[in-house]
């Protein structure tokens, strides 16, 4: 049997190369050849996805709390997907989320009252929100209209936000920029 020039302490397959040449040489094809390496690989997940499937159900059982961890980090760094996703299936399963939301709202009486109020005074301060821009909506409309191109009409105080919300009235209303109205979304830049 010949020693490993590069390993000579390493261990040897039984008829063949040293084991850590043999690992070295398949990470360097997988660099030189990643596309090639990565459809085989989804390949093979599409020819074996009920074991794959299984085997993660079994982990997923082992490591609750690991599980748990995994599925929050994937729907912080996949948030639309994972919306989209929820969005589907609710649409294929109405009567099941109906049935689960009946169910929580009874195992969680006092949450329920409370978002409900919660609910309730949302909805009354955007119905006088309504009321008072009705009152100016010509000039709203003048502000719409003049709109210089490229820029969007910004609320300075946002309507919704969870610390502050404003008013879509005239001395609410500025002019940004396209792109810094898009960063700014709904916070409060004071």
């Amino acid at each position: 049997m010949k020693i490993c020039p590069k390993h000579p302490e390493g261990d040897r397959y039984p008829r063949g190369p040293c084991v850590q040449c043999a690992r070295e040489r398949v990470r360097k094809w997988r660099i030189d050849n990643k596309e090639r390496y990565e459809d085989g690989k989804r390949k093979y997940y599409q020819d074996n996805k009920e074991y794959f499937y299984k085997k993660h159900k079994e982990w997923r059982k082992k490591n609750p709390e690991k599980a748990k961890e995994f599925a929050l980090n994937w729907y912080h760094r996949n948030k639309e997907q994972a919306q989209a996703i929820s969005k589907k299936w609710a649409e294929r399963n109405l009567a099941r989320k109906r049935e689960t939301n009946r169910k929580w709202k009874e195992n969680n009486r006092d949450q329920s009252r409370a978002l409900n109020r919660l609910h309730h005074s949302i909805r009354k301060r955007i119905i006088g929100g309504q009321e008072i821009a009705k009152a100016y909506k010509k000039e709203i409309v003048e502000i719409y209209k003049n709109r210089p191109d490229g820029y969007h009409v910004d609320h300075i105080i946002p309507l919704r936000n969870k610390d502050v919300c404003g008013l879509h009235v005239p001395w609410n209303l500025q002019y940004l920029p396209m792109v810094d109205n898009l960063k700014k979304k709904n916070k409060f830049v004071s």
